[in-house]
């Protein structure tokens, strides 16, 4: 409906989804080509706490942002000060089981 209405300031959207088979090397060499071969402007919805460790520090040197990431790892997720193009996504296992239990 986007792309049919112009886009996003006369921009196409392309979605593209790359198979890493979970693991944290490939997701690190995927998303390279995607910057800096297809120069995507976010990455999206990445899963796994290892694949999204693996990509975070790159994708921050960079200025790309990992948008709506979904890990549920323990690690501290929101680290503004070493990551400020990362946008959270999904909560840890841990504090959504809190969220649900109340």
């Amino acid at each position: 409906m986007i792309n049919a209405q112009g886009g996003v300031n006369g921009r196409k959207i392309d979605l593209v989804s790359l198979d890493d088979s979970f693991d944290p090397k490939k997701t690190l060499a995927l998303t390279k080509k995607l910057v800096e071969q297809d120069h995507v402007a976010l990455i999206f919805s990445t899963t796994g706490g290892p694949q999204n460790a693996a990509i975070r520090p790159y994708l921050n040197d960079n200025k790309v942002p990992p948008a709506f990431h979904r890990q549920h790892f323990p690690r501290k997720p929101a680290d503004y000060k070493n990551f400020p193009w990362t946008v959270g996504g999904v909560p840890v296992f841990r504090i959504e089981s809190q969220i649900y239990g109340r």
